[in-house]
């Protein structure tokens, strides 16, 4: 057999186990094949129990698909008992709030996403669910008030620091969006939360502004947290670390994400 042909049945069969519907195959090919078409694409990972998610054909979203599904980077690498609180910062499409709402049953989730048609689909992706999941459409910032966004791929929009146009220099085809975005602190706040029992965090480059310029009152209501650490912030990885080791919170190196701090609530600490 060709490597092509050994790749393809790799594939097929990751799908198998992921997809719980035969018919799931065929819509996904569609989606890894990059077909045109702009009808919705439905399918049933066993993950969510039965419940369909969508996704958007020609975007990054079936990439995005795989990275929940299969790898399941945003999972806590410590088990949790029962929580009540998961905050998911940065839900792009809405699948990671899914598997939340569906791996953890008694826990409420506060998703938040920036970009407004990331969330209108997110909003649908967790509807089984919406009784005890709410999709929040903000960017998180170290300041509460409005900012400009922009990006290439539904998986990477990014905050534009200064809140000004994009550089006409830069080496992306950038159109620049304004949204509100608030403080970690204003969204628990604002969302009544006393403590949070996981948070993962996916923010594109943002956590180095919210760790270090913004405030930090929140740290002290999370049990675990999971920072992924974007190229533009990896030269703040020590600052950002001691900030949260000042917070009371064991930080190590993720060994399934390379570039993804994990912090844990020391023992002894509230």
């Amino acid at each position: 057999m060709t490597n092509s042909v050994l790749a393809k049945i790799r594939v097929l069969c990751t799908l198998r186990r992921t997809l719980s519907r035969h018919g799931d195959i065929l819509a996904a090919r569609r989606l890894w094949q990059g077909r045109p078409g702009g009808d919705l694409v439905k399918l049933h990972p066993r993950a969510l129990r039965g419940e369909p998610v969508l996704c958007r054909p020609n975007t990054t979203d079936w990439q995005t698909f795989l990275d929940v599904f299969i790898h399941q980077y945003h999972m806590p690498r410590h088990e949790l008992s029962e929580p009540t609180c998961i905050v998911d910062l940065g839900a792009n499409a809405g699948y990671t709030a899914a598997h939340f709402a569906s791996a953890f049953p008694g826990a409420k989730v506060i998703a938040v996403e920036m970009d407004h048609a990331n969330w209108q689909l997110a909003v649908a992706n967790v509807r089984p669910w919406r009784d005890r999941v709410i999709v929040v459409n903000v960017g998180v910032w170290s300041v509460d008030g409005e900012a400009m966004y922009a990006g290439r791929r539904q998986d990477g929009y990014h905050i534009l620091e200064g809140s000004g146009p994009p550089n006409p220099a830069c080496r992306e085809p950038l159109e620049a969006r304004r949204v509100a975005v608030k403080t970690i602190d204003s969204l628990v706040c604002e969302n009544h939360v006393q403590a949070i029992d996981y948070m993962k965090v996916d923010i594109e480059g943002a956590e180095k502004q919210v760790l270090l310029d913004g405030p930090t009152d929140w740290l002290d209501r999370v049990s675990l947290l999971q920072i992924e650490v974007h190229p533009s912030a990896q030269d703040s990885w020590d600052d950002m670390v001691a900030v949260l080791r000042r917070k009371d919170l064991a930080c190590s190196k993720d060994t399934k994400h390379w570039h993804t701090i994990i912090a844990t609530r020391m023992q002894g600490h509230p």
